[in-house]
């Protein structure tokens, strides 16, 4: 398969997921936003088999959907084992019924497959921390074997990412039906691979599939000269087929907490 663009950064593909996967080497996390098949949306339509193409290229697996697409899709995550989810809040929502809450989040689960101790893991931090003493009192019973302990945070130092994340949806500018802000999707590669890994991004669209395979990682900035967003939205045709910004960028910001200090 003849990548459709690629330099020492980020190679990306241009074509049908299904028919793309076989021909790529193992990588150390997918992330992909599949039609969720819950619509009657024409481009809404669930790409049967893909997970199987998933388990032979990696182990671990970032997967946007709603509850009711993974209710739907049970049996088809049978191989894989659910690690966590994550809550990606916008700041605005769509619903498609007047008798239900307007619905302003998406899940982002996190599946693997082997043993959990095996697989890369870089914890996520938030710098909004706010200057206090906390003392720990011993953990219940069914916390296990975990004894009090106690920590001094700092004024703006770090602290563990919530599992609720808080990022602008991409109106306005977004080149694809459902395109994920940069903001939802770094935390997810960044915990999953390793500085200088390698990360297959699926970006769903109409008919063709793009995939990105990069060096993203752990670091706030894997390259000065990655292109930005704004060439790569005056470059890429505005065609159905064009990919998501975010799938091309490698300056990947720390992200911040909703209302937290710039």
């Amino acid at each position: 398969m003849t990548p459709y663009y690629t330099d020492e950064f980020v190679t990306l593909y241009c074509g049908n997921a299904l028919e793309i996967m076989p021909t790529l080497a193992s990588v150390d996390a997918i992330v992909t936003d599949p039609p969720y098949g819950i619509t009657k949306l024409p481009w809404d339509r669930w790409p049967v088999g893909w997970l199987d193409f998933a388990a032979a290229l990696t182990s671990q697996l970032w997967c946007f959907g709603s509850l009711t697409m993974f209710l739907q899709r049970a049996s088809e995550f049978a191989a894989w084992t659910l690690a966590q989810d994550v809550v990606w809040e916008k700041h605005n929502g769509s619903n498609m019924a007047g008798d239900r809450f307007r619905r302003v989040h998406e899940l982002a689960v996190h599946w693997y497959r082997g043993a959990w101790d095996k697989l890369y893991k870089c914890m996520q931090v938030t710098y909004d921390a706010t200057a206090r003493h906390v003392r720990r009192k011993q953990r219940p019973p069914q916390w296990g074997d975990i004894d009090a302990s106690a920590y001094v945070s700092e004024d703006g130092g770090p602290r563990q990412m919530t599992s609720v994340i808080y990022a602008r949806s991409c109106h306005g500018y977004a080149v694809n039906e459902t395109q994920k802000p940069e903001g939802a999707v770094a935390p997810l590669v960044r915990f999953s691979v390793p500085v200088g890994g390698t990360c297959s991004i699926r970006s769903r669209d109409r008919a063709p599939r793009w995939w990105s395979r990069g060096e993203l990682g752990c670091a706030r900035s894997a390259s000065s000269s990655a292109r930005n967003s704004a060439s790569w939205r005056s470059s890429a045709s505005r065609s159905a087929s064009s990919p998501s910004i975010w799938a091309a960028r490698h300056d990947l910001p720390v992200v911040r907490r909703r209302g937290a200090r710039a």
